[in-house]
């Protein structure tokens, strides 16, 4: 297939009864070449398929993709994107390149795969263990540094491999604190134990570090104290579908709702059909008027979110027909809400909470029940 391609210049005159055309100038040419895309993928099934294609013409517009999981045994692949030339785009980290225009004579596509999963169930991935050993591996097998089991290594980020693997860490002490360091991984938690007898076993003095820290400073044990730090890693708990990750642990309290419970015991709701987040206590702060609901919700740090507000009318509204997944309801009263009223002025709207439906408003000096609310970006 040749594509021909032309260059028309003209003047157009457009008078009361009629009009001109003048073509000053017309150059046409033809690229007689065939276009190639050579298309490699260790899995799936790529469009267009693996192998070279030469039958394209100048600037044809082509759409590359190939399956986003494939299970090829004794692993299941993810595609990860592809490395290109030519008219191909460098890299992607998709499974789909979207329309290229052809006007390299030579591109190529490569698929790129990585493996996913634990097929085996042993605690390690697929991934993992094929990076380091080419197969599956016993998890309580001996890795290279003689100290820790393939298990262990995969938790603390060591290479399996290397006789030199440790996790390391670092202690610095003055008259006021103690400060530990060590490695860290992305994908997993750090807590701190400390213990003045080892016979006696250890306490938690801070639990679920991120692995975005790679520091602990103890006030308490200064220079005066005697005992033993440990630093424990484990990978890092995964939320359930809409839970909160900054939470400390999750309960699933239905198909709508999961409860985040985080380390220093604040607690809240994400309605996972809206996503908003809620606090569990529906009865944070007693009553107010709604001068200073509004600057109390302003103000409230919690759960590590400062981005809490009063809910308008329509949500507090519908958030009420959910109030028995919560604790501490007003069942009896009314909460605020953000809405005012544009007549009579002075008023702003509420939600009574026995029954939602029925209108409610108050003046705005009356203290009534505050319930803040977040929305999740």
């Amino acid at each position: 297939m040749r594509k021909w391609f032309a260059t028309i210049l003209g003047l157009l005159g457009i008078g009361s009864v009629q009009a001109d055309y003048s073509i000053t100038n017309i150059t046409a040419s033809v690229d007689n070449r065939d276009y190639t895309l050579t298309v490699a993928s260790a899995y799936g099934t790529p469009l267009p398929t693996i192998g070279a294609h030469a039958s394209y013409c100048w600037h044809s517009a082509v759409t590359c993709q190939v399956d986003a999981v494939v299970s090829a045994y004794p692993f299941t692949y993810s595609c990860s994107g592809w490395t290109g030339t030519g008219s191909i785009p460098a890299s992607g980290t998709t499974n789909n390149t979207g329309t290229v225009i052809l006007s390299d004579i030579n591109s190529s596509l490569t698929w790129l795969w990585h493996p996913i999963g634990d097929s085996d169930s042993d605690g390690m991935p697929d991934w993992w263990e094929h990076d380091h050993f080419g197969n599956d591996v016993n998890p309580n097998a001996m890795c290279s540094n003689g100290l820790n089991t393939a298990l262990e290594a995969y938790i603390a980020g060591l290479d399996p491999k290397d006789p030199k693997a440790a996790f390391r860490t670092t202690f610095l002490r003055s008259p006021s604190d103690s400060v530990l360091g060590w490695n860290t991984i992305s994908g997993r938690i750090y807590s701190v134990w400390w213990s003045t007898n080892l016979l006696n076993g250890f306490e938690h003095i801070r639990r679920k570090i991120p692995w975005t820290m790679n520091t602990f400073t103890g006030t308490v044990h200064g220079a005066g104290s005697r005992g033993f730090y440990k630093i424990e890693v484990q990978l890092e708990p995964q939320p359930p579908e809409g839970g909160d990750p900054l939470a400390y642990s999750w309960e699933v309290v239905s198909s709508r709702w999961i409860k985040n419970i985080y380390e220093n015991g604040d607690t809240t709701m994400i309605d996972r059909s809206t996503g908003y987040m809620w606090l569990y206590n529906a009865n944070p702060c007693g009553t107010k008027n709604w001068f200073a609901a509004l600057s109390y919700c302003d103000a409230l740090a919690y759960a590590g979110y400062s981005d809490w507000a009063l809910p308008n009318h329509d949500v507090l509204t519908t958030q009420a027909t959910q109030k028995s997944f919560f604790t501490n309801v007003q069942s009896s009263s009314s909460y605020w809400t953000s809405t005012s009223l544009g007549s009579p002025a002075g008023y702003a709207y509420s939600v009574y909470m026995a029954n939602p439906f029925v209108e409610d408003a108050y003046y705005k000096y009356t203290p009534i029940f505050v319930w803040p609310y977040r929305v999740i970006q």
